[in-house]
Parts: C-alpha cells; sequence; structure tokens
C-alpha cells in the first residue's frame, strides 16, 4: 500500500515552500491553512487517499466493457490522475476498481465536464453503468474473488 499521508504531507511542504517563495520575492509573508471553515471557524481536515485501481479487478472490468461495449471505446492505459474522494477509503480495504462512463455527447449538450457548473448528465448512457457494473460483479463472482 502506498503511503498516502506521507505524500499529503509533502504536497503541503511544496505548496507553503511555493507560497513563502511568491510572497518573499515581493517583499511580504505568506501564511497557508489547509483546514476548510464552516460557519466562520476552521474544523478538523479528513485526508483522503488518493484513488488507487487493484490491477487484478481493473482487467476484469476492462474485458467486461470491452465486451460489452467493444474494444474501441475502452482505453486500458488512461494517463494517471489523482482523484481522491470517498471510494478511495473504500478501495483501501477491498479489491477495486474506479472507472469512467463516457458520456460526452453535444446533441444533448453534454460536453462539460463533471464539476463544471454548465455539467449536463446524458442520462442516455446510465443503462451502460448499471450494465457494467452487474457485468462486473457477474465476472468477478464467476473468477472466485471474495
Amino acid at each position: 500500500m502506498i503511503a498516502w499521508v506521507p505524500f499529503n504531507r509533502l504536497m503541503h511542504g511544496i505548496a507553503l515552500a511555493v507560497a513563502d517563495g511568491a510572497a518573499a520575492a515581493r517583499g511580504c509573508d505568506a501564511s497557508v491553512n489547509f483546514s476548510p471553515i464552516a460557519n466562520g471557524s476552521p474544523f478538523p481536515r479528513v485526508e483522503y487517499p488518493p484513488t488507487i485501481n487493484d490491477a487484478r479487478v481493473a482487467a476484469i472490468a476492462s474485458d467486461v466493457a470491452s465486451e460489452m461495449f467493444g474494444e474501441a471505446v475502452v482505453d486500458r492505459n488512461v494517463a494517471a490522475v489523482m482523484p481522491a474522494e470517498d471510494f478511495s477509503f473504500f478501495a483501501r480495504r477491498w479489491p477495486s476498481v474506479m472507472m469512467w462512463l463516457g458520456s460526452y455527447n453535444v446533441s444533448a449538450g453534454a460536453t462539460h465536464p463533471l464539476h463544471s457548473s454548465k455539467y449536463v448528465l446524458d442520462e442516455g448512457v446510465l443503462h451502460r453503468g448499471v450494465a457494467m457494473h452487474v457485468g462486473f460483479a457477474v465476472r468477478y463472482l464467476e473468477a472466485g474473488e471474495s
């Protein structure tokens, strides 16, 4: 398992160093606080681990997607990204895979990324996500995984 807490501390240290350097270059000081604020007061921050796919279950999911939708639409070599979210805690405990369901569709207005204020979900793709979940679960259980 990757030591994600030291990595987060390293990233915080880099952010602090950049802020201090930028401030010093302009003759001022910098203050950085990573704590979220609610109702005007900081509260403890929960460190989210990076989301790391289990290679074995990722291969199963990719194979299922390829069989269902065609190899041409399955990208088995996605560039690494660093999502950190609730799913990360689940994936630390059980073999897991996070996959993206392509939903870009100009005619449906689904052309903006997920966290954009202009995001529109093309609900016409949701049945594919359901099929993938079911197909993956069946294949995983057939393989004797638990």
